[in-house]
């Protein structure tokens, strides 16, 4: 059985694993980041969440990091430096996968080495360096089926 065509060559390819790979549409949740609110916003009648945090694989780990951040030092005196607002909540948040495809219910998660996927290369930086589709997945997504 051949494959199916792809709809845009060039921007998308067929590659064996030789590695161990995640295929881009497995996880709903892409990534946790923390979320923030602090003094000096909420003195100025502003109670809305003001800033976010770098990203953390899991919820732990955000909520880790969400309850360090509470009572640290959100904002300096431009001029002396001194500490004049420090964070008063903070609270783990998911960011969705926007490629989350939860209607392809054949999805393998994984692509383990010598399984076949598809590579979508249009806006990779190097070689071999796309975003990474398993079979059912690449399928769904890039290709038509004659």
């Amino acid at each position: 059985m051949s494959e199916p065509t792809l709809q845009y060559p060039g921007a998308t390819v067929y590659r064996t694993a030789r590695n161990r790979y995640r295929c881009v549409t497995a996880d709903e949740i892409r990534y946790w980041r923390i979320r923030t609110k602090n003094s000096v916003n909420q003195a100025d009648g502003i109670d809305d969440w003001t800033g976010y945090s770098d990203s953390y694989g899991t919820e732990a780990d955000a909520a880790e990091a969400a309850r360090v951040k509470v009572g640290t030092v959100s904002h300096r005196d431009a001029d002396t430096d001194e500490a004049i607002g420090w964070y008063t909540t903070a609270e783990p948040e998911a960011v969705p996968n926007p490629n989350h495809r939860a209607n392809v219910m054949q999805c393998t998660g994984d692509i383990l080495p010598g399984d076949r996927y598809i590579e979508y290369l249009g806006e990779a930086a190097a070689y071999q360096s796309g975003t990474r589709y398993c079979l059912p997945c690449g399928i769904a997504a890039w290709a038509t089926i004659d």
